[in-house]
């Protein structure tokens, strides 16, 4: 039995946010659902790859809400 190819996939970040209703007081780490589906249809294993600090400093600037 030959192991799959592991392909890592860089965290996304929500930086805690009062407003939040859950873990508002945490630094969340996300991957958005279409990558790691896009990564296994070819056959290999996602892994997403978290802070190397274990928490992720927050930026001296935020965006604003509602913009992109």
């Amino acid at each position: 039995m030959t192991e799959r190819l592991k392909i890592g996939i860089s965290a996304c970040f929500f930086y805690p946010d009062p407003a939040r209703a859950a873990f508002a007081k945490k630094t969340l780490q996300y991957v958005e659902q279409s990558v790691p589906q896009w990564v296994m249809s070819g056959g290999a294993l996602p892994v997403m790859i978290p802070s190397p600090v274990g928490v992720a400093p927050v930026p001296s600037t935020s965006p604003t809400r509602g913009t992109v």
